[in-house]
């Protein structure tokens, strides 16, 4: 056997694989669309990532160990529910609308128990971590939480500036134009304006501050200067004045680079999404010292998890009530893991926004990494059913590969036939997407290369002939005609042992096998590897040709 006729055996073989594996690519992906294989596997795959649980049929887990982890199942399952409701993630639901289409999401959904309503099939980090971060209101808790503060801060410096001008302003002796250049309202109106940049995010947290006590410091420094003292009851009065002002200064900053106030007022995501820990806690086990700790937080709203509860009960009857029901289905998993990005991502932040920002980003990277290793199991379960699929098409298509083997290298009408149409393949535009789009490119029909599979007659007959070992020169001993139908019948069989005859189907029940294989390793497989054969035979590896090869075969 010359080189150039198992070239010429390799490009058939590759050639026929190549066409079976668009056929069950083609398969595979119908199958997959109607019964939302991906859309299914999504969905549990973030659920198992939110619930953090395992296995609970393990043997080796106590039945208090999988009353937990069936609890935490659960709790995935129903915030799963939620998040897959939020705008963002839903709008990623594209069903066909065909009647075709429901047709088939009907049978699915009655004889396969597939979910009512589809899920998208795909969902970016980025969505992801937006959609939990706005169901669990984290990002406007921290936001609220902070304005909140800021409000605060305004009104402290209001506090003491009206206490401080009071002082000048039971003084008849200061002009009237400097009182109103100083007066409470006038400084209470700049500061009002900075909380509303804030509010809106024009704002952040420190910006905030700065320039509030940079409005401060102008005020101090105005009333330093136009203060009369041109007496000592005026001395004493301006300097009661500038010592109050001096107080809140104080309070905001030790010295330029420490902002005392800014410190002990800012929240964190983190922050918050520890105090959602222990609000958790508290509604999970209402007479723990937690609870205890929390009603008098929630009385005073002095706390973090007052605010939190305030913020909540102010969000309407509907919005709180749902709140409550989201923070009872978040699964422990979920809250340690996001403390745990929030803890990461916020250590050198100093800015509200940015940390937010930050916190999104953790978040986004920690969903990439749940369904990559996803996306490992989905594939390996891919895998498992492009084999079994391989089987079954190359059993009900009759693709034996120890006999495909055997009439290429026999037949070189049939080896120089599908050479050709390997040679004029386009691989520089890449595997095709299925069998239509290689008979395009190539300009011709699967059907008209008579290839050695199927159940016709013919082909069964000369599949029978090699089961039994019989040679060329004797096939008109065991094969004659149909008189009718002209079609090929076998005879003289009886002369086979039964022995003979099973291992003759045993043979063919490992081509089948071998041939499922191949089925199953993929288009872009064999695309590339026929490439490189036929590069191989274009170079002169197997540069005689089928037709010469063939003459000295029938020498």
């Amino acid at each position: 056997m010359g080189l150039s006729l198992v070239v010429d055996i390799a490009i058939g073989l590759i050639f026929i694989y190549l066409i079976l594996s668009l056929l069950a690519s083609e398969v595979q992906e119908v199958i997959t669309t109607i019964m939302q294989w991906r859309a299914k596997h999504l969905k549990e795959s973030i659920e198992t990532l939110i619930s953090g649980t395992t296995d609970p049929d393990d043997p080796t887990l106590s039945e208090e160990q999988k009353q937990v982890l069936l609890q935490a199942r659960e709790k995935g399952q129903r915030l799963a529910g939620i998040l897959y409701k939020h705008p963002l993630v839903n709008s990623l639901n594209y069903e066909k609308t065909g009647k075709i289409a429901k047709f088939f999401r009907r049978l699915t959904r009655i004889f396969f128990n597939a979910s009512k309503n589809g899920g998208p099939s795909a969902i970016p980090s980025g969505t992801f971590a937006t959609s939990i971060l706005q169901t669990l209101k984290v990002d406007t808790i921290v936001r609220e939480v902070n304005a909140a503060k800021v409000e605060a801060f305004r009104q402290r410096i209001d506090e003491v500036v009206d206490h401080a001008c009071q002082h000048i302003d039971n003084e008849p002796s200061i002009p009237q134009a400097i009182k109103a250049s100083l007066s409470e309202a006038k400084m209470n109106k700049v500061l009002g304006i900075i909380v509303d940049e804030f509010t809106h995010n024009q704002l952040t947290l420190n910006q905030s501050f700065n320039k509030m006590y940079e409005q401060l410091y102008r005020y101090v420094q105005a009333a330093r200067e136009n203060l009369p003292e041109s007496n000592d009851h005026q001395k004493i009065v301006k300097r009661k004045f500038l010592n109050e002002l001096n107080t809140i200064r104080e309070e905001i900053y030790l010295d330029k680079e420490q902002a005392v106030w800014l410190e002990n007022t800012q929240t964190s995501v983190s922050q918050v999404l520890r105090a959602y820990q222990e609000l958790k806690r508290a509604n999970d086990n209402p007479d723990s010292v937690i609870a205890q700790k929390l009603v008098e937080a929630k009385q005073g709203a002095q706390s973090l998890h007052g605010k939190i509860e305030q913020i909540i009960q102010n969000s309407g009857n509907d919005d709180a009530e749902e709140m409550w029901d989201v923070l009872n289905n978040v699964p422990d998993n979920l809250m340690n893991s996001m403390a745990a990005i929030a803890d990461q991502t916020q250590a050198k932040i100093e800015d509200v926004e940015e940390g937010i920002k930050e916190f999104k980003r953790g978040v986004e990277n920690w969903f990439d990494n749940g369904m990559q290793r996803a996306n490992g199991v989905y594939k390996r379960n891919s895998k498992g059913f492009a084999f079994i699929l391989g089987v079954v098409i190359a059993v009900g298509a009759n693709v034996d590969t120890f006999y495909m083997v055997n009439q290429l290298s026999h037949d070189s009408v049939l080896r120089g036939m599908i050479a050709t149409q390997a040679s004029n393949v386009d691989f520089e535009s890449g595997t095709p997407e299925d069998r239509e789009a290689l008979q395009n490119q190539n300009g011709f029909e699967i059907e008209d290369l008579d290839l050695p599979i199927g159940w016709s007659p013919d082909n069964q007959s000369q599949q029978a002939l090699y089961r039994l070992g019989i040679k060329d020169a004797k096939e008109d001993q065991y094969q004659t005609a149909d008189p009718t139908t002209g079609e090929p019948e076998l005879k003289n069989l009886d002369k086979f042992s039964t022995i003979q005859r099973s291992w003759g189907w045993v043979k063919q029940g490992f081509g089948w096998l071998i041939s499922g294989v191949a089925i199953s390793m993929g288009a872009p497989f064999w695309f590339e590897l026929l490439s490189k054969v036929v590069d191989i035979k274009n170079t002169g590896g197997g540069g005689q040709s089928s037709s010469s090869q063939n003459t000295q075969e029938q020498s």
